[in-house]
């Protein structure tokens, strides 16, 4: 095993990923193989982090060799009791010298005809949280609680604003060890003290952060930090970091697409277009977008092009199974992916054929706008959004193409899945990745409106020769993007 220690720092992992984690998390379990101390480092509070982090390894979805570790509870100094003091919460409905009522999935409580507590429910019976009230029915605190029942963080209210002004956490050992003082109008994190092992005051969670990260790496040998969330880039230029060698992956387009249609650049950015200079390394997924960045900033030595790699799925596309007018898409439920384009593409589809179908799989704030979508161009019986999936592989696999309409990405894993698959892609040709994975007329199709989208649907549905030689040259796709090139990369990049 070589020696070099790939470290991700990374905001959170979770059961329900979006295409810039699912990346992360491939390149992590193709780089464990070859340098066994790779790590994540994740920043964001997360109640139930070791029950998450323990299905993606139950589920195979992470190598459990690639250890994953969390600002929150790796700051507890009592992290490894085996015997855990916090106070667990109450499961029954029956709360002493309370009065009780039924709420969905929930208790209210009254005392002396004042409303005092709400207790919440998850989906497995256990206590979410508990609320508690004051006479004039203010919340003034919240008590937050795991997936095993165990208090994990308290949360005092503001009177006004009716959000958290103070948290407290708590670990293993019962004691608060971290508090942090909460804007109330903008909910962000300014003072934050760590009382124990050693009283410690940090002015915000990035400066705690970078305490903790500079802790956990100072004891590895060769570390490369990588941040491949444009809001973990700042964290890396803090001054503890200063002697690390830094890489910085760009998943998205560094410009914002404006309701007038133009773009601009885009501020989540701005760390690394104010200080290229002092990351070691910038990866682009697309050489299109290295040529626009460096036309934008000039050149950098440290800048490379490596694109997602792509696993030969283990079962292959059976064409008896798959259903010749079925569509799908994959994609958060948000307005920027372009699901209305692809909805209202999909009324002139159900025109030419009555029974087509179109299933989108995702989650997202703007899923109530896309249910009203449907039901207004009266699609109720052919599209359909089916929610958060695991079996991408298997709703690609099933499909006579997929479908899309993004107008702006960084790559656009969902096509190199949906190819991987065996499946055909209808796509918009935006910038970036359309056009290096999809070579028009061969293994799916590039379009420029929502005309020649429903037309290139249509066309993949009616004409079964068509749609069976597109499903064929997909596996091309490996020749560029398979599992050997994609490590061959990454090796040449860290070794350098």
């Amino acid at each position: 095993m070589n020696n070099l220690s790939p470290i991700f720092v990374f905001n959170s992992l979770n059961t329900k990923r979006g295409g810039m984690t699912k990346a992360t998390i491939h390149r992590a379990n193709t780089l464990i193989n070859k340098y066994e101390n790779t790590q994540f480092l994740t920043i964001l509070y997360q109640k139930n982090h070791e029950n998450i982090i323990n299905n993606l390894y139950k589920t195979g979805e992470l190598n459990p060799k690639v250890k994953v570790y969390n600002l929150f509870r790796d700051l507890d100094p009592s992290k490894d009791n085996l015997v855990d003091l916090r106070k667990k919460a109450n499961v029954n409905k029956e709360e002493e010298g309370l009065i009780a009522f039924n709420a969905k999935s929930a208790y209210r409580y009254y005392k002396d005809g004042f409303y005092v507590m709400y207790k919440k429910l998850d989906g497995n019976g256990q206590v979410s949280f508990i609320d508690y009230m004051n006479e004039a029915r203010h919340r003034i605190r919240r008590e937050e609680y795991n997936e095993d029942g165990y208090l994990v963080r308290e949360r005092y209210m503001d009177l006004i604003t009716n959000t958290p002004k103070l948290d407290r956490y708590f670990g293993k050992d019962g004691n608060c060890y971290l508090s942090t003082w909460v804007n109330p109008k903008t909910e962000e994190v300014s003072r934050c003290n760590l009382f124990s092992p050693q009283p410690l005051e940090f002015n915000n969670v990035e400066e705690m952060a970078a305490y903790w990260v500079k802790t956990k790496v100072e004891k590895i040998e060769s570390p490369i930090l990588i941040a491949d969330n444009p809001q973990n880039h700042s964290l890396l230029l803090n001054k503890k970091l200063t002697n690390y060698r830094k890489i910085i992956v760009m998943h998205t387009n560094h410009y914002d697409l404006k309701e007038d249609g133009n773009f601009e650049l885009s501020p989540q950015y701005n760390a690394l277009f104010k200080h290229k200079e002092k990351y070691q390394n910038v990866v682009f997924l697309t050489e299109e977008q290295l040529q626009d960045f460096t036309n934008e900033f000039g050149e950098h030595m440290g800048y490379r092009v490596i694109p997602h790699g792509i696993d030969k799925p283990v079962t292959e596309r059976d064409k008896d199974n798959v259903n010749p007018h079925l569509a799908v898409t994959l994609a958060r439920y948000h307005k920027e992916k372009g699901l209305e384009e692809g909805i209202r593409a999909f009324r002139k589809v159900v025109n030419a054929l009555p029974d087509a179908t179109y299933e989108v799989y995702g989650i997202g704030e703007h899923e109530q706008y896309f249910q009203d979508l449907i039901k207004e161009l009266k699609l109720e019986n052919n599209v359909h959004l089916k929610g958060f999936t695991d079996n991408k592989i298997e709703v690609f696999q099933k499909a006579a193409c997929s479908v899309m309409t993004s107008k702006s990405e960084g790559f656009g894993l969902t096509i190199l899945e949906s190819l991987a698959a065996g499946t055909p892609v209808v796509s918009y040709n935006i910038k970036y990745g359309p056009k290096d994975m999809i070579v028009d007329g061969k293994n799916g199709y590039l379009v420029e409106n929502q005309d020649e989208l429903a037309e290139k649907i249509i066309t993949i549905m009616t004409e079964d020769r068509k749609r069976k030689k597109l499903s064929k040259n997909t596996t091309s796709i490996f020749k560029e993007f398979g599992h050997d090139q994609f490590l061959d990369k990454w090796i040449e990049l860290l070794e350098e």
